[in-house]
C-alpha cells in the first residue's frame, strides 16, 4: 500500500474536503490519516492531507476532486453566497481547474503532490514535519502584519506629538 502527502483544493476548507473530497476517496479505498487545513500562499487556504491506499494516488485524487467538482455543483447550486454569510460549504473551483487545449477543455484536479511513498505509513510519519512548515509559514505572515500596524500606530502617535 502505497500513501502521499498533498495540498488538496484552493481556499478550500475542511468541511467542504470531510463532505466531498473524503467519502470519495473512502470508496475508492483511501484513507486519509491526517488532514490540517494551512496557508499555502499569501491568502489563500489549502488542505495539507496524508493519503493511503491501492494504487495509483495521484491519479486517484485526481479523478476524486473531478468527481467532488460535479458533486458540488449539482449539490450546491441553490444555494447563494453573500459577503457576509457564506451559505456555500464549497464550489467546484475549488477542487477542480480546466485549460483549454486546442479547442478541448480540460478538467484536472486542484492539487499539489508533495510526496508519494511505497510505505503506507510514511506520508504520516512526515505529516507533522510539513504541518509545521505550513504552520511556521502563516505565524510568520501575521507577525508581519502585527508589525506593519504597530508601525502604522507608532507613525500616527509621532504626528500627533
Amino acid at each position: 500500500m502505497a500513501s502521499g502527502n498533498f495540498l488538496i483544493g484552493s481556499d478550500l476548507r475542511i468541511e467542504g474536503f470531510n463532505k466531498y473530497v473524503m467519502p470519495l476517496l473512502k470508496e475508492k479505498g483511501c484513507t486519509v490519516r491526517d488532514r490540517l487545513s494551512v496557508l499555502y500562499d499569501e491568502d489563500n487556504k489549502t488542505i495539507l492531507a496524508s493519503i493511503s491506499g491501492e494504487g495509483d494516488l495521484e491519479a486517484i485524487l485526481n479523478n476524486t476532486l473531478i468527481q467532488a467538482g460535479e458533486n458540488i455543483e449539482i449539490q450546491e447550486k441553490g444555494k447563494k453566497q453573500t459577503q457576509s454569510n457564506y451559505a456555500l460549504i464549497a464550489w467546484k473551483y475549488q477542487v477542480i481547474d480546466t485549460r483549454l487545449d486546442g479547442d478541448k477543455r480540460i478538467t484536472f484536479g486542484n492539487y499539489k503532490t508533495l510526496g508519494v511513498y511505497s510505505s503506507d505509513n510514511t506520508a504520516t510519519q512526515l505529516f507533522p514535519v510539513l504541518a509545521q512548515k505550513y504552520l511556521a509559514a502563516e505565524t510568520k505572515q501575521k507577525i508581519d502584519e502585527l508589525t506593519e500596524q504597530i508601525k502604522g500606530i507608532g507613525e500616527r502617535l509621532s504626528e500627533m506629538s
